[in-house]
């Protein structure tokens, strides 16, 4: 597999190449790059076969480049600093997302699943990634009878766990919908924005809450008049975020 590195610190670039090279048989680095101008006319140059896409870079975000690009037609490995927003829409895709310093037993994991990987899989997952930035998080996607669709955020009162399912339910009360995601990956997705988990099996669209709860209170009221039960696990954290929204807006 050729290969490109798209970090903006060349150290960072001459390690990964570095323990690629040692370390993993089959996997050529050719170049690298270190900007979204530069990056975006190192893969149009190589067409490479997987690309290491550092997630900051200092003229911005990596996205910038898959936004500019007319067709994936490459694997693609992220690598994050550190824990950034971006992370929690990259969560919700089946490509690999690697903290530095990169761990070798990591980074073999993570190209042994790209190897596995459909093409189709991968343009699907890009597309799922910039829908959610480009949205700012307003739109969940929802994966149906193998087809990924998205919902209007806005639309939703609450997401529950069903079984290894998810139900999305609105808030105008016609027809849950049955997503094959996982829970897991909504709370990771959507915990840091317009939601907050007042139990184990229940997300809550904050928009929806009709009364603020205090702090003793075990249920909260929802505008479509459902009421749902506030574990004493989560109660702190579900007040501390609704006030932030509250506050926010």
């Amino acid at each position: 597999m050729k290969a490109v590195i798209i970090d903006d610190e060349l150290k960072s670039r001459e390690v990964l190449g570095a323990i690629i090279s040692r370390f993993l048989e089959g996997i050529e680095v050719i170049d690298g790059a270190g900007d979204i101008v530069s990056g975006i006319k190192l893969i149009k140059k190589v067409n490479p076969d997987l690309v290491f896409l550092d997630i900051s870079l200092q003229d911005g975000d990596s996205f910038a480049i898959l936004n500019q690009l007319n067709n994936i037609n490459f694997k693609i490995i992220f690598i994050t600093a550190f824990d950034e927003y971006a992370t929690q829409a990259i969560t919700f895709t089946r490509i690999p997302c690697l903290n530095k310093p990169i761990d070798i037993e990591e980074l073999e994991k993570a190209i042994e699943k790209v190897r596995l990987t459909e093409m189709i899989t991968i343009q699907e997952d890009v597309s799922i990634i910039l829908n959610i930035l480009n949205s700012q998080f307003n739109i969940i996607p929802i994966i149906d009878v193998f087809k990924d669709t998205f919902i209007d955020a806005i639309k939703i009162s609450t997401i529950e766990k069903k079984g290894n399912e998810t139900q999305i339910n609105k808030i105008d009360q016609s027809e849950a919908i049955t997503s094959w995601y996982s829970f897991k990956k909504y709370t990771q997705l959507l915990k840091n924005h317009t939601f907050a988990q007042p139990n184990k099996t229940v997300l809550v669209n904050l928009e929806n809450i009709s009364e603020f709860p205090n702090k003793g209170d075990t249920n909260v009221k929802l505008k479509n008049n459902l009421i749902i039960s506030i574990d004493e696990d989560y109660q702190t954290d579900f007040i501390k975020r609704l006030g932030n929204y509250h506050n926010s807006n």
